[in-house]
């Protein structure tokens, strides 16, 4: 392969995800903006709740799937049956438990369990899985760039109308359900021409599917109940507005993880090619990629390091100028989060799942022990700060570990001169007088020179990234 169709499909994987999070992004602004503090606590709240419950729902079905359609395409339509059956009763069960566990999730606030119902019946099927697998495999991630703004397109519409004739969040949460089942709807529209819907339920199938899967969902589980902890906890110990401010951070750093999602999008079937024919290759493409996540984002991280308050103020309303420390912490956990996804991608597709679900269930103990304490005392800071801590430890246990090691250890060392030099930035300029605007633009320039100068990103890693691709 060469680095033309990787682009392209990179690309295509990136032009996706924007869709999606920028969508969701200026939802949420639409929400902040429209919805009293309150109600917005609340959506922001059962938006974190359900996100549990549709990792759930998948399992790392999505994952296991791509992986059996990249490597077996001649069994494609008995994977896809399957893999839906699997899909549709997970989501079902998934939605079942949502709604029963919300008195436990949320005491006193009987009103969810409504809102949760709703939410439950389209957002366990948002991003069209199973479709999107086999799209990815196909390499037609120009289809997924098509539904994914039909959809959307849709859900703006019928939230619109929602918000317009005054239907409240179950209104929202309705038009949400909708969107996203007519997307998936679309994907099965759209695939009919290598796979006509259909469920399967073939026991031999469908237990290897769970067997290769459920260290990959539980694995995503326990690394999403870590990060779901802290709007939980907030949401008992300081009240829905406090988590509205928090969900509005995270959103923002989540949204800078969609370089890495948009990445992973195109490159996990070459990683699970390259894992099974050239180690070599492998090694040398993900090193690559880590330099240059590390990189972009380390740019993002420097300037919201001097604009957070501003950013969120302009995007969200004055009052969420409170959450400007947290964004610029979450920032830095947002540059953790994408390398843990290209870690995370890398160890699945050498098959080591199982590692990854015993370590990220040790860390989401550890941080949900964190959060109960930080969240408590210091409340949305300590959210934030908890969810820092934890991941560097994360990504310390990786390192340390000879399992993982082995492939952790070189990337990090790639990246960590980038980091130290942007964590020297940061603290030099917070010495320094002067405009916020012109501190951001001139840490920046400072941080882009210096890796250039100094050779840590240049010429050298496209020549690498291309001979690898050659082998594959």
């Amino acid at each position: 392969m060469s680095i033309r169709p990787l682009a392209r499909g990179g690309a295509l994987g990136l032009v996706a995800l924007v869709i999606e999070k920028a969508s969701a992004l200026v939802l949420v602004v639409a929400l902040a903006r429209t919805l009293s503090p309150d109600d917005y606590g609340r959506y922001s709240f059962v938006i974190a709740y359900l996100t549990l419950f549709q990792v759930l729902a998948d399992l790392g079905l999505e994952t296991t799937l791509l992986r059996r359609l990249s490597q077996s395409p001649e069994s494609r339509g008995r994977w896809m049956a399957n893999a839906l059956g699997m899909r549709i009763v997970l989501a079902l069960t998934s939605a079942s438990i949502a709604v029963a566990l919300v008195p436990v999730a949320a005491p006193g606030q009987a009103e969810l369990r409504p809102l949760v119902a709703v939410g439950a019946a389209g957002l366990l099927f948002a991003a069209q899985p199973g479709f999107r697998a086999l799209f990815r495999a196909e390499a037609r991630l120009d289809v997924v760039v098509r539904i994914a703004t039909a959809t959307n397109a849709l859900l703006f519409a019928l939230v619109g109308g929602a918000l317009w004739s005054g239907a409240g969040l179950r209104g929202v949460f309705l038009g949400i359900a909708v969107a996203h089942l007519v997307g998936f709807g679309l994907a099965a529209v759209a695939a009919r021409s290598t796979f006509r819907f259909r469920v399967a339920f073939d026991r031999r199938t469908w237990a290897v599917l769970g067997a290769e899967a459920w260290p990959v969902g539980a694995n995503i589980f326990v690394i999403m109940l870590g990060l779901r902890i802290a709007p939980l906890l907030l949401m008992s110990y300081r009240g829905p507005v406090e988590v509205g401010y928090l969900s509005s951070a995270t959103r923002l750093a989540e949204a800078l993880n969609l370089l890495a999602d948009g990445l992973m999008l195109a490159v996990f079937p070459i990683l699970a090619r390259l894992a099974a024919t050239n180690h070599d290759a492998l090694g040398a493409i993900v090193r690559v990629f880590a330099k240059v996540l590390a990189g972009l984002l380390l740019c993002v991280a420097l300037v919201l390091s001097e604009l957070a308050p501003d950013v969120l103020s302009i995007l969200f309303g004055a009052e969420f100028r409170a959450a400007g420390p947290a964004l610029v912490l979450l920032t830095w956990f947002a540059l953790l989060a994408s390398l843990g996804t290209l870690y995370t991608n890398l160890l699945v597709a050498l098959g080591r799942q199982r590692i990854l679900f015993a370590l990220n269930a040790v860390s989401a103990l550890f941080q949900i022990g964190l959060q109960l304490f930080l969240v408590s005392n210091y409340g949305l800071l300590g959210a934030a700060g908890g969810a820092v801590l934890a991941s560097v430890a994360n990504h310390m246990a990786l390192y340390l570990l000879p399992a993982t090691g082995v492939w952790i250890r070189p990337c990090v060392h790639a990246v960590l001169p980038m980091v130290a030099l942007g964590v020297g930035l940061v603290a030099v300029a917070a010495l320094v007088p002067g405009p916020a605007l012109a501190k951001a633009a001139g840490l920046v320039v400072v941080f882009a020179g210096l890796v250039l100068a100094l050779g840590w990103v240049g010429r050298s890693d496209l020549d690498k990234l291309r001979q690898a691709l050659v082998t594959d």
